[in-house]
């Protein structure tokens, strides 16, 4: 009896020791249940700030052109060439269409993309290669953009002629080339007789910044653009203002053809009880014959005030010439422009 009263009482103390332990395994599964839940989280938000920064990283080397992204697609439509009406230099017009892969393709980009045209030709002992200037082709689209490009010869290549081939290439600021066009062919007109007899304008006009006009002085600015000189004159005397423009005034002068100079004057009276004060303009040249032009005045005339006039100077270089001079000239020259035949 006492020992299976003993063997009862171990049971039972068997039985409480088995209850902890269950309960120690439960805790336990719950802690192991949740440090697996918060593990799991926690690699599912690794692998979601993974995708992102992938995801980020390919739309930035999408719009960079990395690889496996489309390039942009160049194409030359259309190709011309033609020489300068005025120097005879070749000059070729090109036709260009560009499209980006997407409409953020340059915005990750420091500056456009630039697009420049050669022109090449084949020749027994070398090529011959002349280059345009960059075009910058902007936009934030992937539509089709149209365009035109220049290459404008230079001396060295006055005498070439005949078939060249034409290609543009799109390369980005730091000159990592994008895409090449197609290659289209152009025929380039040959030189015209005297191709050579051009004279050159040497550098910038001499200018004179004061004047004497019938007892009134002043002092003139100038203005310049390229075909254009306007000169204003103020007088020191508070007389007599005035402005000139000579327009037409040439940058190449080809032998044995015409130049057309255009003044206009125009004159602002301070002193109206001061008459017969004037200032006069007119165009005198060197190795040229004048065809027509007469000086023109403004200002207090002897038939009355004359407010503003307007002439016009023609004049036909000399075919044997090869330095020219053409003077702006009001009671002595306003500015003297040199001619130079080329080289």
């Amino acid at each position: 009896m006492k020992g299976m009263k003993l063997t009862s009482g171990v049971k039972f103390l068997f039985a409480i020791l088995n209850k902890g332990k269950a309960t120690e395994r439960a805790a336990n599964m719950n802690r192991n249940f949740k440090f697996r839940s918060n593990t799991l989280v926690g690699n599912l938000n690794r692998i979601a700030l993974i995708l992102v920064l992938f995801m980020s990283a390919s739309a930035f080397r999408c719009g960079l052109g990395g690889d496996g992204v489309e390039p942009p697609q160049v194409n030359i439509e259309n190709a011309r060439a033609s020489r300068d009406p005025v120097t005879d230099l070749p000059v070729v017009t090109v036709d260009y269409t560009v499209k980006y892969p997407n409409d953020v393709y340059t915005q990750t980009m420091p500056a456009p993309p630039g697009l420049t045209c050669s022109m090449e030709q084949g020749q027994f002992t070398r090529t011959r290669t002349f280059n345009g200037n960059s075009v910058r082709v902007t936009g934030t689209t992937g539509k089709i953009q149209k365009g035109q490009a220049t290459i404008t010869v230079p001396e060295s290549g006055r005498g070439i002629g005949g078939e060249f081939s034409i290609t543009c290439t799109l390369t980005t600021i730091d000159n990592k080339t994008l895409n090449t066009s197609n290659t289209i062919s152009v025929d380039v007109p040959q030189p015209t007789e005297n191709s050579g007899n051009v004279l050159q304008l040497q550098g910038p006009p001499e200018v004179k910044e004061n004047y004497t006009t019938n007892g009134n002085s002043g002092v003139c600015t100038f203005t310049h653009t390229a075909t254009t000189i306007k000169v204003n004159c103020v007088s020191t005397e508070n007389i007599l203002d005035v402005s000139w423009t000579f327009k037409g005034v040439p940058q190449y002068i080809k032998q044995g053809e015409k130049v057309t100079i255009e003044i206009t004057g125009e004159a602002s009276k301070r002193d109206i009880a001061t008459n017969f004060l004037r200032s006069s303009a007119e165009v005198a040249t060197t190795a040229m014959h004048q065809i027509s032009g007469d000086t023109v005045s403004i200002g207090d005339l002897e038939t009355g005030w004359t407010p503003r006039a307007t002439t016009t100077f023609v004049f036909e270089v000399d075919p044997n010439a090869s330095e020219a001079t053409i003077s702006l000239s009001g009671y002595g020259h306003f500015a003297v422009y040199r001619y130079k035949k080329r080289e």
